[in-house]
């Protein structure tokens, strides 16, 4: 989902505490995907925007089930695997084993 209502947030980062995730701060999430993935049954893919880990992870938490690195590419033909690796620091960190953890957890 290409946020088709502008790249508005609505939430905040994503950390671990006492076994779950939960938003701090207010720079967070995608409204759009969101209310989109809250409202329909099917996967929603993020894309549009997303240039860092912490960009796919602020998808990921809204609801996306999976992310689309294309612009940034033109800049970092690394971007896609930079991406990658930042997810997979950011869940060793908060201890997270599995990225469907993550999928939607702003929203619970």
């Amino acid at each position: 989902m290409n946020s088709p209502l502008g790249k508005g947030r609505c939430g905040g980062k994503a950390r671990k505490k006492s076994g779950s995730l939960h938003r701090e701060g207010a720079d967070g999430l995608p409204c759009s995907l969101s209310q989109v993935a809250g409202a329909v049954e099917v996967p929603v893919i993020g894309c549009g925007g997303i240039t860092t880990a912490s960009d796919a992870i602020e998808f990921i938490m809204a609801g996306a089930s999976a992310i689309q690195v294309g612009t940034a590419s033109f800049t970092n033909p690394r971007a896609p695997l930079d991406v990658l690796e930042g997810i997979e620091q950011f869940m060793k960190k908060e201890g997270i084993k599995d990225i469907a953890e993550l999928i939607g957890a702003a929203r619970r």
